[in-house]
């Protein structure tokens, strides 16, 4: 407004104000005022590959596409620009304007630089996994990478030598101790340079056919020795004449033990070999970021705190959760006869992937809808899927979260590899019969999860009735976005061939079912992985499809609904009932938060009433 409208007073006239225009409120563009906002818009774009014009300083973080995952990136890129604060204060301030005046220019800790000591606790992932002593040396994760240049091998060494000096997770030697139990113990006075060199080789394949390749690769997989501490590889392979068709035939292979990685400690690890390899091809010495917290103090952590009354006090709401059971996939699709001798390590995979258009409305424009996250959408449409499949209206599923819930420590764990992971039960149950009314059921069920699943397996593995319940049959895994590197400056890219068998196929699954979901190149693909001896792969593919078009429909529907009905766990100070917030918001239309009154404004209300 040019000017505001005054009465004869010369008080604002509210009578003659325009109303509000519904495409301004909470969207008009706010620039940053102040040199952290300007430092902090440009981290959100180039993160949630927007242009700066596109990320205003009151818009929401997770609205833009924004999750869990990324918010761990967007704290680790802002402390190498000198921002500090926690993925819990983008949480609880989720608009730059918020959380600005949080941002602090020096860390409130700074981790120990020196090599970690002494044992490791065991993760509770740590123990299921040493749970089966199966093959337990392979059980990978990898990554084959084409190197942009020629990369010598006295550069990959002191790459890999880099490495090792800033995760120290890569140097623990897994081993039975004299109990015969299963601990971890950080390699004493290790020479980071000669683990490197142990942990480098080449291979030339030229000569070789794909399926002599093939095996060769799978042989490098199986080829761990947990006892030595060198938990990575980097493999230097030279491609079959017929795979490299006369392009680049050089490849970079590495990998690294699960014990010591997962999905975020790759992204970590990657961005450390970008970082190591232009600067080796810079001829500029190799200096990576300093250490934050170390795997080893995340485990002692833990440890303790699976004995506080916190965790304790979980116990009924976990037995509620799993009190009840339905006839798993694979009793009623079970495998075909000539499929049921398979090793149980065999796995089909089905795969379907969003539009590009489609996989933007996701990450963006639906979540507004309803105030729903990434994720939300994603449980939505596996709900809707099975009960589009076979009139399943409940199911319970493990999901597969980070882990990094370090907020109420004093730890950082940023910038920090190892493997985190928490695996947890979720019970889906369709609430109503519409899009909405799912979506809204999705999200009280998954947000009602105490301290986002974490305590679960510690008080699984000292509580004898939790402990003995059945496993869960299905597991989801949503692994986030893999788009926040700009791919034209990086030195390698992610190359097609076989990696190899990652995990031996001796080893019997700890779900039946896995369904996995990643952004990459800007596309969502979804996968749903069975084994082979347990279940039908027609009855598999089905349920994939009316994944498919569940998620589909409530992508439209998110789409064509402005505003979706609120719910209580949408305001989560609110002590209001869910039919007062209905009432506010059939009369007022959007509501940006609602807060219990403080107790200076109660007793401003009650005067205000006499």
């Amino acid at each position: 407004m040019a000017q505001w409208p005054v009465t004869a007073n010369g008080k604002v006239d509210k009578k003659a104000l325009p109303a509000p225009s519904e495409t301004l409120v909470g969207a008009a563009y706010q620039a940053p005022q102040t040199e952290i906002e300007s430092v902090l818009q440009k981290l959100w774009a180039e993160l949630l590959q927007l242009d700066c014009e596109q990320v205003s300083t009151t818009a929401n973080f997770f609205e833009l596409g924004g999750d869990s995952i990324l918010s761990i990136q967007l704290v680790s890129r802002a402390a190498k620009a000198g921002l500090h604060f926690s993925a819990r204060a983008l949480f609880e301030a989720q608009t730059i304007r918020q959380l600005a005046p949080q941002v602090q220019s020096q860390a409130e800790r700074l981790a120990e630089q020196g090599p970690v000591s002494g044992l490791q606790p065991l993760l509770p992932i740590q123990q299921q996994l040493f749970a089966d002593s199966t093959d337990v040396h392979h059980f990978n994760q990898a990554v084959l990478l084409t190197p942009a240049l020629p990369l010598s091998q006295s550069h990959l060494i002191s790459l890999v030598a880099a490495l090792y000096g800033r995760h120290d997770a890569l140097s623990v030697r897994y081993q039975p101790n004299d109990a015969g139990q299963w601990q971890g113990e950080y390699t004493p006075q290790r020479d980071e340079l000669a683990l490197a060199r142990d942990s480098v080789s080449s291979l030339d394949l030229s000569g070789l056919s794909e399926a002599q390749y093939q095996a060769q690769m799978d042989q490098l997989q199986a080829s761990f020795v947990l006892s030595q501490g060198r938990l990575l590889q980097a493999v230097q392979v030279r491609l079959p004449a017929q795979l490299a068709q006369g392009e680049n035939d050089e490849r970079l292979l590495l990998m690294i033990h699960h014990l010591a990685v997962d999905g975020v400690s790759w992204r970590i690890l990657l961005e450390d070999l970008a970082l190591g390899l232009q600067q080796l091809q810079r001829s500029a010495s190799l200096t990576l970021a300093a250490k934050t917290s170390s795997y080893q103090q995340w485990g002692t952590f833990l440890a303790d705190h699976a004995h506080t009354e916190a965790v304790q006090q979980q116990r009924d709401y976990w037995l509620e959760v799993l009190s009840t059971s339905e006839p798993t996939l694979a009793e009623r699709y079970g495998a075909t006869q000539e499929m049921a001798g398979t090793a149980p390590g065999q796995q089909q995979q089905l795969n379907f992937s969003l539009s590009a258009a489609q996989t933007e409305q996701l990450l963006g424009p639906c979540q507004r809808s309803y105030r729903s996250t990434t994720l939300e959408l994603l449980l939505a449409a596996i709900l809707s899927g099975f009960e589009r499949f076979d009139g399943t209206r409940s199911v319970c599923l493990d999901l597969e979260g980070h882990g990094r819930e370090s907020d109420t420590t004093q730890l950082d764990l940023s910038q920090t590899v190892g493997w985190f992971t928490a695996i947890y039960p979720l019970r889906l149950s369709c609430e109503g019969n519409t899009p909405g009314a799912l979506l809204n059921g999705v999200k009280r069920q998954y947000r009602a999860i105490p301290n986002k699943g974490m305590d679960f397996a510690l008080l699984q593995h000292s509580d004898g009735v939790l402990a003995a319940l059945p496993a869960r049959e299905i597991v989801f895994n949503y692994l986030g976005q893999f788009d926040q590197i700009n791919h034209d400056e990086l030195p390698f890219s992610v190359a097609e061939e076989y990696s190899g068998q990652t995990i031996s196929t001796a080893r019997t699954p700890w779900h039946g079912v896995t369904l996995t979901t990643l952004v990459s190149q800007g596309q969502l693909h979804f996968s749903l992985s069975y084994a082979e001896a347990g279940y039908d792969g027609a009855a598999m593919a089905e349920l994939l499809f009316h994944i498919e078009q569940g998620l589909a429909d409530l992508i439209a529907h998110c789409m064509g609904t402005q505003q979706g009905e609120y719910t209580q766990v949408d305001f989560p100070l609110a002590t209001a009932e869910e039919a007062s917030i209905r009432q506010w918001q059939a009369q007022y239309g959007e509501i940006q938060d609602i807060y219990p009154a403080t107790g200076m404004q109660q007793g401003l209300l009650f005067h205000s009433m006499l």
